[in-house]
């Protein structure tokens, strides 16, 4: 959750483009999920498109995706290395904001050449709300990727907005593997709760969970100044297609 790369404008005298490219160079990421993210006309950053500024930094050929949510400049992101080869770029799937929640949410979805990549940023205020999301994306998931209609895994992640012990979560774990660290995400610089994750959709395609962890630290950039959650990294590894 990048926070539209101005939680600490004041102190840096600049949006944290480098800073979250630092970070991701430094941990050799390949596909990034981005929540409270922006693109087009807006007050933010001059009306960038954020998620293809970003990708910018990150070098030559990355490729970027935006799935709008509160409204059409607001929303979430994907940026990914050209390692990869993108098949589809998935519409938004919308989250309907209900009378207890905080805002209109969505997830966003790229499918690659060998996996299926979505993010989300659920409500931050109901947890019924919350729920209603997993339902959505969920349902989502299984009618395009679930089981026999895919031979390749489907990653989810984001700032769920929630702890590991609470329903959001326990309703995930029906139909996902939780497979990130269960490590403090929220809030720099002293980190109190974990509410980022990263999920595989239990579809029957084998893959195996390697290391992941909060990144509260790292020797290129003041991670502090990135945004106020730290990062979440999960290493996956799984059969290529071809």
């Amino acid at each position: 959750n990048v926070g539209g790369f101005k939680k600490y404008y004041n102190d840096l005298g600049h949006y944290s483009y480098p800073e979250v490219a630092a970070i991701a160079n430094n941990i050799s990421a390949d596909v990034i999920g981005l929540n409270e993210i922006y693109k087009g006309a807006n007050s933010i950053d001059s009306g960038a498109n954020q998620p293809e500024k970003l990708a910018t930094q990150l070098g030559t050929g990355w490729n970027s995706y935006f799935a709008y949510a509160a409204n059409t400049t607001y929303g979430n992101a994907i940026v990914s290395s050209p390692d990869y080869k993108i098949v589809k770029e998935w519409p938004a799937t919308m989250i309907p904001k209900t009378a207890d929640a905080g805002e209109r949410r969505s997830m966003g979805c790229v499918e690659y050449e060998d996996f299926v990549f979505c993010v989300t940023h659920l409500d931050h205020q109901s947890s019924q709300a919350r729920k209603d999301g997993v339902k959505i994306i969920t349902e989502w998931a299984l009618a395009n990727y679930g089981a026999d209609k895919t031979t390749k895994p489907v990653i989810l992640l984001g700032d769920m907005n929630c702890i590991p012990a609470e329903v959001t979560i326990t309703k995930f774990k029906e139909n996902w593997d939780w497979v990130s660290a269960n490590e403090y995400t929220f809030k720099c610089p002293n980190p109190t709760k974990c509410i980022d994750f990263v999920f595989v959709l239990k579809n029957g395609v084998e893959y195996q969970k390697g290391d992941s962890h909060a990144v509260h630290s790292t020797t290129t950039t003041d991670i502090t100044k990135a945004s106020d959650h730290y990062p979440i990294y999960a290493d996956i590894t799984f059969k290529a297609q071809k």
